[in-house]
């Protein structure tokens, strides 16, 4: 981040340093999101939106279903930000195959569909409160499916995103 934003990290691994230094991309940081989104808030709303999607806004395009399609009736929630397409429109895709859109994982979820591998060394123990969730619900001998982008892709069909 130092490099995109021309600030200069010579004496970097110095604690004083790198606080300068981590406090200028800060900065920089800072005015890239505002040229963007005009306002702080205005990006937190933005990124809020694509987290914190309502599942009854997503309603199927469609109403006559396969009903031997994998995800068909079955729960599916989402965690991790999606490398290929946007959290509405992967929900858009179970609704359309006649599967249920969930924000939470509860003892009622089939599937939980893990987002891009760069994102979870971000947080204490790699792990979403989601995933944490389902795996402990996993132990007590609840069938959950912790499954990734990619085969959640294949599960809807590969042709969804040519």
């Amino acid at each position: 981040m130092a490099k995109y934003y021309g600030v200069s990290y010579s004496g970097a691994h110095r604690a004083l340093n790198d606080c300068f230094i981590t406090f200028k991309c800060f900065l920089g940081l800072r005015n890239t999101v505002i040229e963007k989104y005009k306002s702080i808030e205005e990006f937190k709303k933005f990124a809020m939106a694509e987290i914190n999607i309502p599942v009854g806004d997503i309603v199927a395009t469609r109403r006559n279903f396969d009903e031997d399609h994998p995800l068909f009736g079955k729960v599916c929630v989402f965690t991790g930000k999606l490398d290929k397409m946007s959290r509405r429109d992967a929900m858009q895709l179970v609704a359309d195959v006649g599967g249920i859109n969930s924000n939470i994982v509860t003892e009622d979820t089939n599937y939980l569909i893990m987002g891009n591998d760069a994102y979870w060394d971000h947080l204490k123990d790699n792990k979403s409160n989601k995933k944490k969730k389902a795996e402990e619900l996993i132990l007590k001998g609840i069938h959950i499916a912790i499954i990734s982008e990619d085969v959640f892709y294949e599960m809807v069909g590969g042709s969804v995103l040519s």
